[in-house]
């Protein structure tokens, strides 16, 4: 999980009854109503001097995250000063985790900040490196002894977000965020940021097609929908499959079977709301797919990755590229004007491949069958595109050793660039009868799989 989280008992609006439990020890919570402070948080954490010496305000050792060493912390706070003091914030690194607050490894503070009585300002620490045997993280807001506080003097924290990242995070609550990345309720503190994040694995071999499997996480609790990219020195296309397609429990998993081999490919999300509207992007992640020998091309039907073939390219595949347009042209007197169309796509691209078994040249037939075939090559075969989508008009296949007792056959494939096809799904190669063939119930595969998402990314194998 990537999710960065702060607090389970962030002092930011939560009164008793809202507050999340998990130790017996609670922060103090103190109302300030005659101040203005409650447009800030309806309730506060607070600070009171008890002696002429230092106050500080922290949380309890159950609510300190987990925390390791090399890790990057950061954090943000909101402090009102009752009285004009200077104020400054730490993330104190701890030790084991139990009953006691365990060894201290280290503290990085922020800038000393100087404070009016009643002014407001926000604390920033960003990027604070964890030192080694760290096992937990604490913030730690102290009133410094600059101005001899007294018994009595007083300071309010609020908004507080202490997040694993190497900058910090501003509060967000989900009345003033329409992409809501906070989770909890309005005007109250909460517990998870969301970071939408993208984790890409590539795979190289023919089960049943070179591929990417990608899977987005920490998706925003109000995104319904999810659209993929994929993005390239190709250009930018979604990701068959994956074009408004809703997420499950904050996160959501495709695979795409068509990409561009030989360059690097990018992945990003956009999501959206249950009323379409765009919520915002999920993070990158950058991959890149490889054929061991590349003088092979795979040729596919881009809706059925099963019915692929990895074949052999002739020594002039892909040496013509040719583009027509319309042209006419008209006389005036002397002149000569001439009136054209747009550029089109390829055509009478020649495309010859070999096959050395029978079985492949009967998945090659299977292939060419359909109306529309995906052509995946490897960079060097002149400037046709790495995912060529093509229609072959009269497939050709011409047996060379036949009479030998040879299996080896050429086919002089000649193509005609086409649009991709529109069509938002793909013959998954993830079937029921792929789940039954291995778990003799549905709680048998419950019991491996707790999750549909967990199904997708790691199914059992196609018998």
């Amino acid at each position: 999980m990537t999710q960065t989280i702060q607090y389970d008992k962030n002092p930011s609006g939560e009164g008793a009854a809202a507050r999340v439990s998990r130790a017996a020890a609670t922060p103090t919570i103190s109302t300030d109503t005659g101040t203005g402070w409650p447009a800030l948080g309806s309730k506060s954490h607070k600070a009171v001097a008890t002696a002429v010496t230092i106050c500080t305000t922290g949380l309890p050792n159950a609510d300190r995250p987990a925390a390791a060493a090399g890790e990057l912390w950061s954090t943000q706070v909101t402090v009102r000063a009752l009285q004009a003091c200077t104020i400054q914030a730490g993330l104190a690194f701890y030790g084991t985790l139990g009953a006691t607050l365990g060894t201290l490894r280290g503290t990085v503070t922020s800038a000393a900040v100087t404070f009016a009585a009643g002014e407001v300002k926000t604390l920033t620490i960003d990027g604070a490196l964890a030192p080694a045997l760290t096992a937990s993280v604490d913030l730690q807001v102290s009133r410094t002894i600059a101005g001899a506080p007294a018994i009595g003097d007083a300071f309010y924290v609020d908004k507080v977000t202490l997040t694993k990242t190497a900058t910090s995070v501003p509060y967000r609550d989900p009345t003033t965020s329409p992409a809501a990345v906070w989770s909890g309720t309005a005007d109250a503190s909460t517990q998870v940021y969301y970071d939408p994040t993208v984790t890409v694995v590539p795979y190289e071999d023919d089960a049943p097609t070179p591929r990417v499997d990608i899977t987005l996480t920490d998706l925003y609790p109000s995104a319904l929908t999810v659209t993929v990219r994929q993005i390239s020195a190709e250009g930018t296309v979604n990701v068959r499959d994956a074009i408004r397609k809703p997420d499950t429990a904050n996160a959501f998993f495709v695979t795409d079977y068509a990409v561009p081999p030989g360059i690097p490919v990018t992945y990003q999300a956009q999501q959206y709301s249950a009323t379409g509207a765009e919520l915002g992007l999920t993070g990158t992640a950058t991959t890149q797919v490889n054929f061991a020998d590349p003088s092979t091309v795979v040729i596919q039907d881009p809706l059925n990755a099963k019915n692929s073939v990895r074949v052999e390219a002739k020594s002039d595949f892909g040496g013509l590229v040719a583009r027509k347009r319309d042209v006419q042209l008209y006389r005036r007197g002397s002149d000569t004007i001439a009136l054209m169309g747009q550029m089109g796509l390829l055509e009478g691209v020649p495309l010859p491949v070999q096959t050395k078994t029978i079985a492949d040249a009967e998945k090659l037939t299977k292939v060419l069958a359909v109306s529309q075939v995906l052509v995946r090559s490897m960079p060097g075969y002149l400037r046709i595109p790495r995912c060529l989508h093509v229609v072959v008009g009269a497939p050709v296949e011409s047996p060379v050793d036949v009479s030998w007792g040879g299996t080896w056959s050429v086919w002089p494939i000649v193509g005609d660039e086409v649009t991709p096809s529109e069509i938002n799904s793909i013959a998954s190669p993830l079937t029921y009868t792929r789940f039954k063939a291995t778990y003799a119930t549905y709680t048998a595969a419950k019991l491996v799989y707790s999750t549909y998402l967990q199904a997708k990314q790691s199914p059992p194998p196609d018998i």
